[in-house]
């Protein structure tokens, strides 16, 4: 019976040094996101011990670009194959509703996927600029509007700062799915074979 809970200890072992590369990274938090010169909003994660070198890398996140996000939909994919770059613009929509008692916020985005390849790691990065927020009033009226992330809150004081950092965690919780996605799908990845020529 020794021997048995033995094995099952190794196993056990065995198993969590396998599946250790396959987790998924680290959440990000709210704190995580950091405005740049531009005013955009940019949360930055590295997905390392990848078994890609730079051209699989780059190669990797095309095909996640092209092929494996089909619900944001990629509008503008473009590559820069010498600098490892790939970047690809999406949207999330309807991601946050704010409901009031005379009025609701529809909050959505657009953003920017970029990922910067080199040998045995990816770095993703997720850039916010605006939200699109749509206004439904009791009168049936529709109003839309462009709001500057990095002007409210939690990044500057601004008016009704509640309704926006509610929906800056809804984005943050968005990001997560997306970068989990990401990691996923690089660490899946498996390059074509290289064939011998004759």
């Amino acid at each position: 019976m020794a021997s048995f809970s033995n094995l099952k200890g190794i196993l056990t072992a065995l198993f969590i040094m396998l599946m250790a590369p396959l987790a998924f990274c680290d959440e990000l938090k709210f704190e995580d996101a950091k405005t740049d010169q531009k005013g955009n909003v940019v949360f930055t994660y590295v997905i390392e011990n990848l078994p890609l070198n730079a051209t699989e890398g780059l190669e990797a996140s095309l095909k996640y670009l092209e092929n494996e996000y089909k619900t944001t939909k990629y509008k503008e994919i473009e590559h820069f194959a010498d600098k490892g770059i790939a970047y690809g613009k999406g949207h999330l929509n309807s991601f946050y509703t704010d409901n009031g008692m005379v009025k609701s916020e529809v909050f959505s985005t657009d953003y920017f996927l970029r990922l910067d390849a080199k040998d045995n790691k990816v770095r993703v990065q997720l850039i916010f600029t605006n939200y699109n927020v749509l206004t439904l009033s009791d009168t049936s009226n529709k109003e839309s509007m462009d709001v500057a992330i990095s002007s409210v809150a939690p990044f500057a004081d601004a008016k009704d700062n509640g309704r926006y950092k509610k929906a800056f965690k809804a984005l943050t919780e968005k990001a997560n799915i997306v970068l989990k996605s990401v990691s996923e799908k690089l660490r899946a990845f498996t390059p074509a074979p290289v064939m011998d020529e004759w």
